[in-house]
C-alpha cells in the first residue's frame, strides 16, 4: 500500500461549511479522500489531473498524507 491521504479537521469542517474557499474540483477530490484509499486507488477513481488537485488540497491543509 502506498501513500494515503486523510482529511484534517479543517478538511472535515470544509465538507460541512463550504467556507474554506476550495474550488469545486478541490472539494470533489476532498470528498473522495477517506484515510483508507491509497493515491493509486484514487487515481483510478478520479480524472488524471485531479491528483494535482490533491496536492493543492494538501497545501491548503485540508488533507494530510501518511504512509501506512
Amino acid at each position: 500500500m502506498g501513500v494515503v491521504f486523510a482529511k484534517t479537521q479543517k478538511g472535515h469542517d470544509e465538507i460541512t461549511s463550504k467556507a474554506g474557499g476550495l474550488t469545486p474540483r478541490q472539494r470533489r477530490v476532498l470528498i473522495f479522500v477517506d484515510g483508507k484509499r491509497s493515491v493509486e486507488e484514487l487515481r483510478g477513481m478520479l480524472q488524471a489531473d485531479d491528483l494535482n488537485t490533491l496536492s493543492a488540497c494538501s497545501r491548503k491543509m485540508v488533507t494530510s498524507p501518511s504512509v501506512p
